[in-house]
């Protein structure tokens, strides 16, 4: 099974060199694009960006959460080059707690938002993950900051045998506008590796998120997901989110 992995990973390396970023052969050169939906695409997100770099690139999405689905999830794989990006369902049956009772006035609802960024190599396997959770009274009107949590991780090793690390991971106080009408919470976790092909040679990850919430239930993610160093490119991401109450 090993063998076969290594195979299956060393044909990605392979066949990338062909679809590398222009950065290799034009190094130093930085583009900025913002990217169209591919037709068949699970969702169709509101706001794709796609930013490359010398050593990189930054992928940067704005969505809102879809008040109709308790979990969403997909894969996006972006095109740079084409200017595109698509996205496929994850198929999930992933029950998220509601860490119990709100303990406020009936006329109160309680909500709760989440997104799961996941890293994944060529095969699919998961290589680092940053899940950011944020818990709020909801009034109709105006709304109240209950709780949140960050939980970052990293694969040691993945199922491939490679091996990441947790750099750092952050979560901010939550950041309450005026009026009491909206809230954002933000949190970030970054990773690295040293064995994705050259031991002597690294690869980064970042995963940043931002909830937005605001009273009467709507919100919103934003959503920045950095790759640098050894072959970045072949790195995909998959998205996973969920809504509630309680």
């Amino acid at each position: 099974m090993r063998r076969f992995v290594s195979l299956i990973l060393m044909v990605a390396l392979v066949l990338s060199l062909c679809l590398a970023p222009m950065a290799t052969a034009q190094a130093g050169i930085k583009s900025e694009k913002i990217l169209k939906p591919e037709k068949g695409s699970y969702v169709v997100l509101d706001k794709v960006e796609f930013i490359q770099t010398d050593n990189g690139s930054t992928v940067n999405i704005k969505d809102s959460f879809k008040t109709n689905q308790t979990i969403e999830a997909y894969n996006i794989k972006v095109d740079g080059k084409k200017g595109t990006y698509k996205t496929a369902k994850i198929e999930t049956t992933t029950v998220e707690e509601t860490a119990g009772t709100s303990g406020v006035s009936a006329a109160t609802v309680t909500r709760y938002n989440w997104v799961k960024l996941v890293t994944d190599d060529p095969v699919g396997y998961d290589l680092c993950s940053t899940k950011l959770r944020v818990d709020w009274y909801d009034y109709g009107s105006s709304l109240a900051f209950k709780s949140h949590s960050i939980s970052p991780w990293a694969a040691y090793p993945s199922q491939a045998g490679t091996h990441w690390h947790i750099s750092s991971y952050w979560i901010g106080d939550p950041y309450i506008y005026y009026a009491w009408s909206r809230m954002d919470q933000s949190g970030n976790g970054k990773y690295y590796n040293w064995d994705f092909g050259d031991d002597a040679q690294r690869t980064d990850v970042a995963h940043y998120i931002t909830i937005t919430c605001y009273a009467g239930g709507y919100a919103e993610r934003t959503i920045s997901w950095t790759r640098s160093g050894e072959y970045w490119w072949l790195l995909d991401l998959d998205v996973y989110s969920g809504y509630g109450s309680y």
